[in-house]
């Protein structure tokens, strides 16, 4: 009898016990649920931690709380919604993104298209953790951007998709103009050698190659087709074989928009967009009509997206015409309002933007301050770097708002004059721009070459300097703000 009274007791004491614990778990909204695969513990009871690599399915565990008992699979199906919708909330990226593409589908047919690519851990450390960057967390994550994963979803394939040298990072290079015109320039001390090597240092032709993406611009029209502009002092094109002469440099993308890729009308600027495109290179900044012009070109390298923009204001006397709704030309941007509306739609489709411009004013060193007001422009509408061209000579830069801007790179190989030129190495990864870097060189007697001699690379990095107060340029050409501000 004493045994009996003995058990009720304990019994009544143990189901108080086990109510009061029921009754404090509930108030502060918190459950410790150990499960084979994943260990709940939170007061957000929504929140997933991976505890081993065992199978959810797995487990048969029953969970019961406030007179209610579920399954583990219950308990997964609810976590994992839960990610799915707390994920959908920090996507505004993709939510502007679809919206710029037309797309009638949403952020939550996206982040059910990801759910299946990736497992529950990803959806769960994205939606119920992360950082306040959720394009980096995704990155992390994948190896893919979300902006190159939206691609993926909506089945976009115009992106150019490039293995990278390096998967810490991706190599931008950048060159000035070239002219490979016939009769006069370059090409005639070319075709008295034995090649490319003979004209420009192979450690350029080397570092041009090996870049990820090497660009620069393509200041002459290509073609058998055509007649010289009346009235123009100087034009130029050339064969269409000579194109592989871009082929052996390592040219990726080029820029169109300049004051001499049309020099001899419409058909020989259509053939120079057509055999440039035949050769494997990707054109940017002209086209057929304006929709082809400003078209905004993406490469994909490293699960990163790159864009490109090129856009042209040389010309005091207009021979060059800008592209219209349904003629050829280029993009022009003497009113640089299109270019900036072009720049902040780019900016919300890509990681990094660049924005290859032809302006300033010839033979001088120094840039303009309506460049610089552009420049500014440019940098507020969403562009991450401004590389520029046309005054055939080596110009300063500058940083604004932690974004470089290079405001002429020179002739990169042009004709026989004896000047400072050169190419800029950008460095970039998720978190924007690593390093910037000058690629000392110097055009003289028709060829281009890389300056290596101590002395030499001492005048062209002072010279330099004196043109780019605000930037610090160490011996080996790193160039950084002096305000120490060279990424976000």
């Amino acid at each position: 009898m004493n045994n009996r009274k003995a058990i009720s007791i304990v019994s009544i004491i143990v189901i108080f016990i086990i109510t009061v614990l029921g009754i404090f778990n509930d108030e502060l909204n918190t459950i410790s649920i150990p499960v084979n695969t994943y260990s709940i513990t939170s007061n957000d009871k929504n929140v997933i931690k991976e505890n081993t690599n065992e199978s959810f399915e797995n487990n048969n565990i029953e969970i019961s709380k406030g007179g209610t008992t579920k399954n583990s699979d219950d308990i997964k199906v609810t976590t994992l919604d839960n990610a799915k919708n707390k994920l959908a909330d920090k996507l505004s990226i993709v939510t502007e993104y679809l919206a710029i593409k037309n797309s009638d589908k949403t952020t939550k047919d996206f982040v059910e298209w990801f759910s299946k690519q990736y497992s529950l851990q990803v959806v769960s450390e994205l939606g119920l953790n992360g950082s306040n960057n959720i394009n980096r967390d995704f990155y992390t994550q994948t190896g893919k951007s979300l902006f190159v994963l939206c691609d993926e979803f909506l089945e976009d394939k115009e992106d150019i998709h490039k293995d990278a040298k390096n998967t810490d990072e991706v190599s931008l290079l950048f060159a000035g103009d070239i002219c490979l015109a016939e009769d006069g320039f370059v090409l005639d001390y070319y075709d008295t050698t034995s090649g490319l090597k003979d004209c420009i240092s192979e450690k350029i032709i080397e570092q041009c190659n090996d870049a990820d993406i090497f660009m620069l611009n393509n200041e002459f029209s290509i073609s058998d087709r055509g007649s010289a502009i009346p009235g123009k002092m100087y034009t130029f094109r050339a064969k269409p074989e000579r194109v592989k002469i871009l082929n052996e440099l390592g040219a990726d993308i080029v820029s169109l928009a300049n004051n001499h890729v049309y020099d001899f009308g419409q058909e020989a600027f259509e053939d120079t967009i057509d055999i440039i495109k035949n050769a494997g290179i990707t054109t940017v900044g002209g086209g057929r009509n304006s929709d082809e012009a400003e078209k905004v070109v993406y490469y994909v390298v490293n699960g990163i997206k790159i864009g490109f923009v090129s856009a042209s204001r040389a010309e005091k006397v207009r021979y060059t015409p800008g592209a219209k709704e349904d003629s050829a030309g280029i993009f022009l941007m003497y009113d640089d309002t299109r270019l900036n509306e072009v720049i902040a739609s780019a900016d919300k489709q890509c990681d990094y933007l660049i924005a290859y411009i032809h302006w300033g004013t010839e033979d001088s060193k120094y840039f303009e301050a309506y460049q610089h007001e552009i420049a500014q422009k440019m940098i507020a509408s969403g562009v991450d770097a401004i590389i520029g061209g046309h005054p055939h000579i080596l110009q300063g830069m500058e940083y604004i708002d932690g974004k470089p801007v290079v405001y002429s790179l020179g002739d990169f190989w042009f004709n026989g004059e004896t000047k400072y030129n050169g190419m800029v190495n950008l460095k970039i990864d998720i978190n924007g721009l690593k390093s910037m870097t000058y690629v000392p060189c110097m055009q003289s007697n028709y060829k281009t070459l890389y300056l290596e001699d101590e002395q030499n690379r001492t005048d062209v990095f002072n010279y330099l300097r004196e043109l780019s107060p605000d930037c610090t340029i160490d011996d080996d050409g790193v160039i950084t703000s002096k305000n120490n501000n060279t990424s976000e």
